[in-house]
């Protein structure tokens, strides 16, 4: 694997884990942002993934990489964003709970670690 597919891999899977935190998250075990239809609460689902893998991304100093189904990602965002006005700061403060939770599993494994040492 080169560092190219080893970057996309790394957003990939961080976007995967911010969908598995803001699922399983102590603050929103039931994973519903209220959509009035599928296709608009899958746009939510991924906007919250997107914004929480760029958190975790510049936290990790790493540079994820457009992909050539962003365009149709976004689409779906914006028509999110121009009908609720405040859906950007709900899947935002969603996204840094998301990346919260998953820091602190880390902060947990590396305590956990220390005492095995």
């Amino acid at each position: 694997m080169n560092l190219q597919e080893t970057s996309r891999w790394c957003d990939r899977s961080i976007r995967d884990a911010v969908h598995f935190a803001d699922a399983n998250g102590p603050t929103r075990p039931n994973k519903c942002l209220e959509p009035t239809s599928r296709t608009e609460g899958y746009a939510r689902e991924e906007l919250v993934a997107e914004l929480g893998a760029a958190f975790l991304c510049a936290d990790l100093e790493l540079t994820p990489e457009p992909r050539a189904d962003h365009s149709a990602y976004i689409q779906g965002w914006l028509k999110v964003l121009k009908e609720d006005k405040r859906a950007i700061f709900s899947a935002a403060a969603h996204a840094q709970r998301a990346a919260d939770f998953l820091r602190g599993l880390q902060s947990v494994a590396d305590t956990e670690e220390g005492a095995a040492a």
